[in-house]
């Protein structure tokens, strides 16, 4: 099925400055969108990442991922390059709604620019890894316990397998509900993760 351009895609009460707008990418395809939107004349392409270290195979392994996942952002004159971009590899759309296409202020990409820093990849580590037992501080299933499965570090969500009602039940939860186990059994006070 070939993409189309929206028909509305003509707002005229955008600036004739280069702005910001919101791009979804294909899924799994994030890089290769980022990739070809920078490629293009007269666009600039930001792509804020975070990269932690995950277990994989019981191996430890270094991850890259999208701040947010599936989106990138891209700097450019609406009237000029707007079918260039909605046309780039690995791009689904441009975001908008009906007529309005939001425009993301400077000063927002400017944020996430010194949270992530010059090379664009913000590390973080995660205090909780798969394996863990971690006791559930609030929420639905505040005082329980599980064993985490997943840590979802770019959502600040993790995978709990917990008993519940008799059976095995996979809930996933913000990290900043949780706290390991093994900090409480060590009277350790762990702050909670920074929200990105």
């Amino acid at each position: 099925m070939q993409r189309r351009l929206p028909v509305d895609a003509a707002e005229p009460s955008l600036p004739a400055g280069p702005e910001w707008f919101c791009v979804q990418a294909q899924p799994k395809k994030v890089s290769i969108a980022a990739e070809a939107v920078r490629q293009l004349p007269g666009v600039d392409c930001f792509l804020p990442r975070l990269q932690f270290r995950r277990t994989q195979r019981q191996k430890p392994v270094l991850v890259t991922e999208p701040l947010f996942p599936g989106y990138l952002f891209a700097r450019f004159v609406f009237q000029q390059s707007l079918r260039a971009v909605y046309y780039a590899q690995g791009v689904s759309r441009v975001i908008h709604f009906g007529d309005h296409w939001p425009i993301i202020p400077d000063a927002t990409i400017e944020q996430l620019r010194q949270a992530v820093g010059e090379t664009g990849v913000r590390w973080v580590e995660s205090p909780i890894v798969p394996g863990d037992e971690v006791q559930i501080n609030s929420g639905p299933f505040q005082n329980l316990s599980g064993l985490v499965s997943r840590v979802y570090p770019g959502r600040m969500r993790i995978a709990v397998l917990m008993e519940f009602l008799g059976r095995q039940t996979m809930v996933e939860i913000p990290m900043t509900e949780v706290r390991s186990l093994r900090d409480v059994r060590q009277g350790v006070v762990v702050p909670p993760p920074m929200q990105p």
